[in-house]
Parts: C-alpha cells; structure tokens; sequence
C-alpha cells in the first residue's frame, strides 16, 4: 500500500501579503519581524514561496485541557513556551508561526540537550499588540534536514498532566479522501500501528490525532514513528493524488 521510507515534505509555506489596518506606523514597526535578542520575531510583510494541494503546517503535542484553547492569552500572561523530546543531543529547527498574519518566531538557539527541552519568549513584544489568536498558532520542530520531526507542546502556563495525544495539521486547498496509519520502525520495517479514514468535503485546516497507542489500546514504546497517508484531493478544476510520508518522534513518556 506504502512506498519505503522516505524522507518527508519540507514545509511548503503558504504566500500571503499582511496589512496592518489599525495602530501607528510605529507599532507597525514594532511588530515587523527583526532580530530580538534571543530570537527573530514579528510579521513577514511578504512570503514569495507557493504551497502545495496539501501542506504540513504544524506537530503537536497536546492535552484536551490545553491552556491555549479558545484563542485567547490571560491578562497575566507574559510568555508563550514550547516544549519538546529528544531521544539524543540534536540540532534542531524551532518554527513557530501563524499563516494569516504572517507572524513568525525562530529561536537563535539550535543545538538542545537530550530529553525534555523547552523555550519561552515574551508576549508582550509582538503577540500581544498584534492579538495574536495563539490557538492558531503552528510549530513545527525538526531535526537540521528536516527529515525527523519532534512533536512540540505549546503553553502559556504550567502545562496539563492530563493524558496527551498528538495532533498534526495541515492546509487542504480542497475536499480530501485520504486512507491513513501510524507506524512503528522497528529495525529496517516498518509495523503497522493504528490505521484511520479521513473524509473532509471542504478546503481548510485539517488535523490528523493520535493518542499514542496500538489498535488494541496498547501503548507504543518510544521509537520513530511514520505518520502515512494517501488518497484524493478534490480541488475545484481537478482531483489530484496526495501520499505522505511524516516521520516523527514518538516519546512514551510525553505522550501518556
């Protein structure tokens, strides 16, 4: 059903142009993206680069409690955080981003420890004077090659203790018909984990889940895992085929 194992789809970016109707010029300033210190942050006024039918937005690590659900920051709130595994010291990509304003955060910091690994930057700067709906907020964390990505967990406080699941989005330009399954590389195979249908009529975000354990209600024991999936696209002048391949870190002890 599956071709092997190969290396996933870079982040196809979608094109947008941001005008900032209300406030100053100098707040507009304020917001435009630049070099911060610890991070570069702020809107991209322009973004020259094409998506695709069916674009990788963000992997992430969350609970049904989510501190972010319901789009708004607490008055309190001075900072946003990710949180992420790794199985080994790595350098890595931090991609944190919302497509219609165009906003964007990439840390300077790339090289990580082992383990649980976190970064926190202020709200105060960009997030809040743009009012940011931080619910649609993206983030995307990867390996340098971007061939191994590592579901991140996105907070405003102390996150849940709640059981996690993994939630992966993705920018449909049209109805899809998609058969799908998680994998497990086990060795130089891979063993099949939890299949799923995904049936949406309409273009939008769309979210993929998966509550870390087997058909029978197994947990999965950390490993890579594959995230697959083919099928149509329905777009308004042709049907086009989709079939991804997302490989992805799967850690047992973050995900129950």
């Amino acid at each position: 059903m599956y071709p092997n194992v190969s290396k996933p789809p870079r982040l196809a970016i979608i094109a947008c142009l941001v005008n900032l109707s209300s406030g100053s010029l100098a707040t507009a300033q304020g917001v435009a993206w630049r070099d911060r210190g610890d991070r570069f942050e702020g809107v991209i006024s322009s973004r020259e680069v094409a998506g695709g039918y069916f674009d990788l937005l963000g992997v992430h690590l969350e609970t049904g409690g989510q501190a972010l659900s319901g789009g708004e920051l607490a008055p309190s709130s001075t900072t946003l955080n990710i949180s992420f595994w790794l199985p080994a010291p790595e350098t890595v990509s931090i991609k944190v981003w919302e497509p219609k304003k165009n906003y964007w955060m990439v840390p300077h910091q790339k090289s990580f420890a082992a383990g649980k690994q976190s970064f926190s930057w202020p709200v105060a700067t960009v997030v809040k004077p743009l009012k940011l709906p931080v619910d649609r907020l993206q983030v995307l964390v990867s390996n340098s090659q971007e061939t191994l990505y590592y579901p991140a967990q996105l907070y405003a406080r102390a996150p849940s203790s709640e059981k996690k699941r993994y939630r992966f989005s993705f920018e449909s330009k049209g109805g899809v018909e998609l058969k799908g399954a998680f994998w497990r590389k086990a060795g130089d195979r891979l063993v099949a984990v939890k299949p799923f249908t995904l049936v949406e009529d309409f273009p939008g975000v769309i979210h993929v889940s998966w509550d870390g354990l087997d058909q029978a209600g197994k947990k999965v024991p950390s490993g890579i895992m594959h995230l697959r999936m083919e099928g149509a696209i329905f777009l308004s002048e042709s049907d086009e085929r989709i079939n991804l391949d997302i490989p992805f870190w799967h850690e047992q002890e973050a995900a129950n």
